[in-house]
């Protein structure tokens, strides 16, 4: 059985197709370390239409935290922060 390293959660804020996750989940485990693990998410929705301004980045926040809690209380070990 093969032990997993690390578990990183990839954090997207907004709406993304299950296609667009699943291709940006194989583009980064291109540069993973053997037994690492990538998960990538969406926070499925935003009070901002685009992440163009710091007003935009402080409307996501709220729901950015909560979801790196969850991960941090799923057994994550790190988080990353992603625009796209």
């Amino acid at each position: 059985m093969k032990e997993t390293v690390m578990k990183i959660y990839y954090l997207m804020p907004g709406r993304y197709s299950t296609q667009y996750c699943n291709n940006k989940k194989t583009y980064l485990s291109r540069f993973l370390s053997p037994g690492s693990e990538i998960t990538v998410a969406v926070t499925g929705h935003t009070m901002a239409e685009s992440l163009t301004s710091a007003t935009d980045l402080a409307l996501i926040a709220p729901e950015t935290v909560k979801a790196v809690i969850n991960a941090e209380q799923s057994g994550f070990d790190g988080v990353i922060l992603g625009a796209t």
